[in-house]
């Protein structure tokens, strides 16, 4: 991310300064997600396993969290980008589950003006590929989120022409929408 961004991490799992590996909980991690959004915090990353209904296999964040946000109407009122580099969480064509990143941008009360999520089953290396060139992107000044969605797809493509989230990830929202630090 550029220098001018402010960002902060949550980690459920991590190697300290002396090679430790550390732990959270998914109840501290969540609350500090929701916490941020409710904040008004413009993007939300989350890379990991996904289902249609939730971050990780613990719940990390679902669905009906998302629910709970209210950053649309808190003094803050700012509506955030979530990008979901993990798979299913855009699994939209499902007939009766509402997925997560469909969650995000239909909330009334809080959530995303637009989420990025997979459709299907998705790399994990493949996902973190995308991630690198999407961020490179919507990090410049005017640049749409639909733009940079498109041309990181475009760079992964020239060095993995089978990856599968060229076809897997997809974009709920306005891809006109830029973002700003």
């Amino acid at each position: 991310m550029p220098a001018a961004w402010q960002t902060s991490h949550a980690y459920l799992q991590w190697t300290d300064e002396n090679d430790q590996q550390q732990y959270s909980t998914i109840a501290d991690e969540k609350q500090a997600i929701l916490d941020a959004v409710n904040a008004g915090v413009g993007l939300v990353n989350y890379l990991g396993h996904g289902t249609l209904k939730q971050w990780n296999y613990l719940g990390l964040l679902r669905t009906n969290d998302v629910g709970t946000l209210v950053n649309y109407t808190a003094p803050n009122a700012n509506p955030t980008l979530v990008t979901q580099f993990a798979c299913e969480t855009a699994f939209y064509s499902h007939p009766t589950i509402t997925p997560i990143a469909s969650a995000w941008v239909l909330s009334a009360t809080g959530g995303a003006a637009a989420s990025v999520g997979a459709v299907s089953s998705t790399g994990l290396s493949a996902n973190q590929s995308l991630g690198r060139e999407f961020f490179a992107r919507v990090a410049t000044p005017g640049k749409s989120i639909g733009t940079a969605l498109l041309e990181a797809k475009q760079a992964v493509a020239l060095s993995d022409p089978d990856a599968d989230v060229l076809l897997s990830v997809i974009l709920l929202g306005d891809p006109t929408l830029t973002v700003e630090p």
